[in-house]
This record gives structure tokens, sequence and C-alpha cells, in this order.
């Protein structure tokens, strides 16, 4: 939401004050100071923060090689909503134009927990769901 507040508002004087604090200026020039070759260490990236953290952060943290995504957080909202989600796409505007397939959305919908990326999808068919509701 607030990516697309950002493009979709032209209007410059009620646009929000966007900060980055991990780009300012000395955060980014102390990054760029650090040669690129010593950014990995044993095959691992961030290596000087990875040692300037080491101590504060739990050893669990500072050596892991990747982190979570919010694949499981999007899955578990879909699946505590579906009973709002239903009637939403299955009686809203894609499916009475016939843009989305219906007999999909409901056997993505279906009870249970999640099983692949199919809840994405779903998102997104929400998320073109609200923005065709708001032309009407």
């Amino acid at each position: 939401l607030a990516a697309v507040s950002v493009v979709g508002n032209l209007e410059s004087e009620r646009r929000p004050a966007i900060l980055s604090p991990l780009v300012s200026q000395p955060i980014a020039e102390a990054a760029l100071r650090v040669p690129s070759w010593m950014w990995f260490e044993e095959g691992r990236n961030r290596a000087p923060v990875r040692r300037a953290y080491a101590t504060r952060l739990p050893t669990s943290v500072v050596s892991r090689r990747s982190k979570g995504t919010p694949t499981g957080f999007l899955a578990r909202l879909v699946e505590k909503e579906a009973n709002m989600l239903r009637p939403f796409l299955l009686d809203g505007c894609l499916a009475i134009h016939g843009v989305i397939d219906r007999a999909a959305v409901e056997a993505a919908l279906a009870p249970g927990p999640a099983r692949d990326l199919r809840f994405a999808r779903l998102l997104q068919l929400a998320d073109a769901e609200a923005w065709a509701r708001s032309w009407s």
C-alpha cells in the first residue's frame, strides 16, 4: 500500500515524506567504504555486519544463510480470512464479468491449510477486485 500511494499520488504536496534510514548518507558512505570482496566470508554475505553484531545477536541469527519470507504469514492470513474472501471474490466484479475462474477460486479457498502458492494468487485477485470495486 505504501509503495502504491507514493507512486500513484502525483500531487507532491500531498505525498508522504519518504524516510529510508538504512540508506541515509552516513550509513551509505560507511557501506561503500567496505571493499566488495570483504562483504563475503566463508560463503556468507554481509560479513562485516555479522562480525559487528556477533556479540549482540544470537548465533542462530548471525550465522544463518537465509531468512524467512512473508509466505507463511500470508498463507495463514488467507486460511483465516477465507470466509471473507469467498464472497468478496466469488460475488465480485471480476466474477460477474467472467474475468476469474470461479471454480478455481472456490477450489483454492477450500477449507484446510494452504499446500501450495495458490493463496498468493488469491491475494492478487483480491487486490484486483478491490481496485475494480473502487471504480463503482
